[in-house]
């Protein structure tokens, strides 16, 4: 059994789900640390109310792997309230990635995902990318592996699998054309897919700390840096970043991410009664 899986970012903007013909759909949730795709919840809605199959994806920044994983967590997490749940996965390139050559990265991301929500992410990238990876993070994860033999768009009609598994214990899917649209085959059932997101232990959703969003309505200095009235921080964990995409700021609310209004006092004695460093 083959699914046909189609992969969209923001670039993809207002996807339609179903557009290309595909089984289900995989969307780019988050980035570093502090970014949003603006049009996730928006596609992800479209798949669950089809009863589709598909998954959300982290894009590494380089950031503390900590940090970043507790970042995306906490965005994916309400979906994993619905029947319907996503499977997760750690896309590792080199561009805008600062943690790039350093493959223990990915292991410190995966066992804090693992930690928090109970599942196992997949490993997306092309060969050289998912080279970098230990033996461990081969063994325990699937690979998701990117590699175009053909330029031209060549629908639906997948060629022979013509790369090696790089090491990795299961291969789950193969990316092998971005020509219009990225497009996949995974080598699964509906079945099999959900088998991947089975949730290794009991967690308590409600117990996943929220992300909360704090708004300065003074104008306030902080390490040195100043930052305007209005300026707006998330705070996730034991974690705070300055929100500098208004799209990010967007589409959190769009979540329902809670908000708060401080002054710059009060935000000056919560960031160092609770020793917090601004990102």
């Amino acid at each position: 059994m083959t699914l046909k899986i189609i992969d969209v970012s923001s670039h993809q903007e207002h996807y339609k789900v179903g557009t290309y013909g595909e089984d289900g759909v995989i969307i780019k949730a988050t980035q570093g640390g502090a970014y949003t795709n603006p049009y996730m919840n928006e596609v992800a809605r479209q798949a669950i109310a089809k009863s589709m199959p598909y998954g959300l994806y982290h894009y590494a920044g380089g950031r503390t792997a900590k940090i970043e994983a507790d970042y995306f967590v906490n965005c994916v997490a309400p979906y994993f309230k619905e029947e319907n749940k996503p499977l997760l996965i750690l896309d590792w390139e080199a561009y805008q990635n600062s943690a790039y050559g350093h493959g223990e990265w990915c292991d410190e991301f995966v066992n804090r995902v693992n930690e928090r929500l109970g599942v196992t992410c997949v490993i997306y990238g092309n060969s050289g990318d998912v080279s970098q990876m230990s033996n461990s993070i081969k063994s325990r994860c699937s690979l998701w592996l990117a590699g175009y033999p053909y330029q031209n768009d060549i629908g639906w009609n997948v060629p022979a699998f013509p790369y090696s598994q790089c090491g990795f214990s299961h291969l789950i899917g193969w990316q092998y054309s971005s020509n219009p649209i990225d497009r996949s085959a995974f080598y699964v059932s509906r079945e099999e897919w959900m088998h991947q997101i089975q949730i290794e232990k009991n967690i308590d959703l409600e117990e996943i700390e929220e992300m909360k969003i704090i708004q300065l309505t003074s104008d306030g200095n902080y390490y040195g840096k100043r930052y305007p009235k209005n300026s707006c921080f998330v705070i996730t964990g034991d974690s705070i970043r300055y929100i500098e995409r208004p799209d990010t700021l967007t589409v959190l609310k769009k979540l329902g991410t809670k908000q708060v209004a401080l002054n710059a006092g009060e935000f000056l004695l919560f960031i160092q009664d609770m020793d917090l460093k601004i990102s």
